[in-house]
């Protein structure tokens, strides 16, 4: 085999999408994957806005979106009673949240990754792994068959049965939740398509979210103690579907059961992502509850935050101190995704009933709060993920965005913004006032003369919708902003002097080491 920089083990989407953007930013990256070929069961089914922003970058956000099913409401019922409704109308190109089966995604990351360049090795298993000095010595193994390999880097991206975090004895802390979810993909008729519903009663949470076919949904119902030996069957479903969904919704019938599945839940991740020249991502570092929908989303987030890291390190244009940020942005955000899935798991499944009434009372008041609602949208569709504090970005404590958040896609020359952040380096936004263009220009030319490609200079007040761009980034006050590969931004400075944002960036990527 050709040498790599970067190993990658697992090639579900975490995997996937971390190959792609290290393909895409000229990293030599090997992925290898136990499984034949990608699951044909729809385990995650919902990819969020941020993540389809994220994955413009490798080309992947437009097929996901023309293979998927868009969906923009989730009806809550408590009992026999409709709470209201979660309407997702967020300021993203893609306002909604896309259902499509976790194998399409994978397969759609897997072709994409071959347009780069790269490619799957399938039924190779990562089976030793043994840090050393400068690198990691791993086994892959293929049936009988073993390969000693020595990489640069390693990213376990394995999933909750970890190879990697085991023979490194990383904790992986946390509980199993005491019940049994029961998983389908099944065709329902008399219910709003392709609409969210949750049903919460006395015997716990049936969820449904559509999936690409009329009337196609993938169902998650709750149900107390262990599960049988044998899957559930279409019988089960329907009297399921009887006593928790036809109170709220009659007119709702069970038409057909495709594949299904009993599965436990627990609640775990790893105190540290990076380990030496070894790094978790995805479910690998975290498991949590279903609720949301955001464990595959908080997986290819992590990719697309290590990717550009990894890749800087790698062609000597960062030091290693860069992916420390790795660890101080995405734990923070997997520590908050577990509290929260926990909070929402454990309201959906209240036994005693004033707890139940009670529980239906403040979601109702939510759902009926318009502000609520907004703080609701933002939380679950990820757009309100920030890393504000990270040494990764400036103090700052002025008006949104702020170093840290993320970086609004907005109207402009003639189509959005992120179009102009499709490169692998950092985007200078320019809003110079009046008669001081000249003063934005060498404030590029001394960024380019010390970082080269590295920071891509984008004078915005000579485009057309200069004026929406600079109203979002507040360029009357900052008319200097530096946005990050991932799209979120990391300065911004109320001068057109180009010496602070020079001291920021080799303070943030340093020497190469």
């Amino acid at each position: 085999m050709e040498p790599c920089d970067v190993l990658v083990a697992g090639a579900g989407p975490t995997g996937l999408a971390l190959a792609c953007d290290l393909a895409w930013r000229g990293v030599r990256v090997r992925i290898v994957d136990r499984a034949p070929e990608p699951s044909p069961y729809s385990r995650a089914v919902g990819v969020l806005p941020r993540t389809l922003e994220l994955l413009e970058n490798v080309g992947a956000a437009d097929e996901i979106v023309a293979r998927g099913v868009a969906f923009s409401s989730l009806n809550v019922y408590g009992g026999a009673r409709r709470l209201g409704a979660l309407e997702i109308e967020v300021p993203s190109r893609y306002p909604h949240v896309v259902s499509l089966p976790q194998g399409d995604t994978e397969r759609i990351l897997a072709a994409r990754l071959a347009a780069l360049g790269g490619r799957v090795e399938r039924g190779t298993e990562l089976a030793e792994v043994h840090p050393r000095a400068g690198g990691v010595r791993a086994v892959l193994a293929r049936g009988d068959a073993r390969e000693t390999v020595e990489v640069p880097w390693l990213v376990s991206c394995e999933g909750a049965h970890s190879v990697t975090r085991r023979a490194l004895g990383i904790p992986f802390r946390g509980r199993a939740y005491a019940e049994t979810f029961a998983l389908a993909d099944a065709e329902i008729a008399g219910i709003g398509w392709p609409r969210g519903h949750v049903f919460l009663s006395a015997d716990g949470v049936f969820f449904l979210a559509p999936m690409p076919g009329e009337q196609r949904f993938r169902v998650v119902v709750s149900l107390h103690g262990s599960a049988p030996e044998q899957a559930p069957n279409a019988d089960d479903f329907g009297r399921w579907l009887e006593a928790r969904v036809r109170p709220a919704v009659p007119d709702a019938a069970l038409l057909g059961v495709g594949w299904t599945s009993y599965f436990r839940i627990h609640r775990r991740m790893v105190p540290a992502l990076r380990h030496g020249r070894v790094l978790l991502a995805g479910d690998a570092a975290h498991i949590h509850s279903p609720a949301g929908g955001q464990g595959m989303n908080a997986g290819i987030q992590d990719a697309l935050n290590l990717g550009w890291k990894l890749a800087l390190v790698i062609q000597g244009r960062a030091g290693e101190r860069l992916l420390d940020s790795y660890d101080a942005e995405r734990l923070p955000v997997s520590r908050a995704i577990l509290k929260a899935t926990d909070r929402f798991t454990r309201a959906g499944l209240l036994r005693w009933p004033p707890a139940r009434a009670v529980r239906d009372r403040v979601l109702g008041a939510l759902l009926a709060s318009r502000a609520a609602r907004g703080t609701l949208q933002l939380a679950q569709t990820g757009l309100a993920i920030h890393y504000r504090g990270s040494p990764a970005v400036a103090p700052d404590r002025g008006p949104a965005p702020r170093p840290g958040e993320r970086a609004p896609d907005v109207p402009f020359a003639g189509g959005r913004l992120y179009d102009h952040l499709r490169h692998p380096g950092f985007t200078l936004l320019l809003f110079p006032p009046a008669d001081h263009t000249n003063d934005a220009r060498a404030m590029g030319d001394a960024v380019r003369a010390r970082f080269g490609d590295l920071v891509r200079p984008l004078l915005a007040g000579e485009l057309p919708d200069a004026a929406a761009a600079a109203a979002a980034y507040a360029g009357d006050r900052h008319p200097a902003v530096l946005v990050r590969p991932d799209r979120y931004v990391a300065w911004r400075g109320r001068t057109l002097d180009a010496g602070p944002l020079l001291a920021f960036l080799a303070r943030v990527l340093g020497a190469a080491e």
